[in-house]
């Protein structure tokens, strides 16, 4: 998997979107211990490798595509070839990974569960583990527009996949965009606007941006 679409150079996203994307990081690490060193699986477009990098976290990305992967690299972040559910080879362990709209893009749910036993092998002791994953029961045919998605996610099903990997499963939550609280208000109107106000591309990113997700932290188990 390439993710060939978000090299084009007409792929919309604008600058605001990183902003936004930070207040979400934050509140992703509210009820962990503060990472010394994170390990991210698929970089995107660097969003979270530069909020580690402010906040003094050394980070380490893996990314299979190679333009994603060159661009973070100029900036000086490490960022190795691979994607899941193999790893690459590493040196060390890491206090926390995360996984930022992934595990939807894998075969099934036994690349998934392959995945989640592999990433235990990088984990320190107590280490953490965030995913981030489309809300497939309330999205229902969104999921599906983008043809890379496989593997329909949900909080039940990411919940279970974890439990019998392993880990204890600290909260799962609904969000769209950075919203938490209040999120289905937001999806909503999501559903309804976009359109009005831009044109087709523009207004197709808006109505992702306000579709409905979900993000579960969990903790490997001593």
């Amino acid at each position: 998997m390439k993710y060939d679409f978000y090299d084009r150079e007409e792929y919309y996203k604008p600058k605001i979107a990183e902003k936004v994307r930070n207040i979400l990081h934050r509140r992703l690490l509210k009820n962990v211990s503060p990472p010394k060193e994170v390990l991210e699986i698929g970089v995107g477009f660097g969003e979270f490798a530069r909020f580690c990098g402010a906040n003094q976290i050394d980070y380490s990305g893996i990314e299979p595509n190679t333009n994603l992967r060159e661009k973070l690299k100029e900036e000086g972040f490490q960022v190795l070839d691979g994607s899941l559910p193999g790893l690459p080879e590493l040196d060390r362990r890491f206090d926390l990974i995360f996984l930022g709209h992934i595990i939807e893009h894998l075969k099934d749910y036994t690349e998934v569960l392959e995945s989640l036993e592999n990433l235990k092998k990088v984990l320190k002791k107590s280490g953490y583990i965030v995913l981030l994953y489309p809300e497939v029961p309330k999205i229902k045919w969104l999921f599906y527009h983008d043809y890379t998605h496989t593997y329909p996610t949900s909080i039940r099903r990411v919940e279970s996949l974890l439990k019998d990997s392993g880990y204890k499963v600290i909260e799962s939550h609904n969000y769209v965009s950075f919203i938490v609280k209040g999120a289905w208000l937001v999806n909503l109107l999501g559903k309804i606007f976009p359109y009005f106000f831009f044109g087709r591309q523009k207004g197709y990113f808006w109505r992702l941006s306000f579709s409905m997700n979900s993000f579960t932290v969990a903790q490997l188990k001593e």
